[in-house]
């Protein structure tokens, strides 16, 4: 399975070019890979981890683990000063 290529158009992006998502090509790597089991880290708040889980279940991924970092918003992601076990996040 390669990655699942969009017109830009569908993406606002405009005529010409392509785009795909990162969770297209997050299965495309795991399953080159060969993985069946995750363990998954996400900045998310767990309504949006849901989702996650979700997605890489009906990819055919087994999340055996799952460490919910909780930022408070987009921009936050990459200041988190918080680490799994740090009592900010949850795992």
């Amino acid at each position: 399975m390669g990655l699942c290529w969009r017109p830009a158009a569908e993406g606002g992006m405009g005529p010409g070019l392509k785009l795909t998502t990162g969770a297209d090509a997050a299965v495309v790597a795991l399953r080159k890979f060969s993985a069946k089991k995750l363990a998954v880290l996400t900045p998310y708040q767990p309504v949006a981890d849901k989702q996650v889980h979700a997605f890489f279940a009906e990819s055919g991924f087994d999340m055996v683990h799952l460490v919910v970092l909780k930022c408070d918003a987009a921009n936050s992601i990459g200041t988190h000063a918080g680490s799994p076990g740090s009592g900010r996040g949850v795992e």
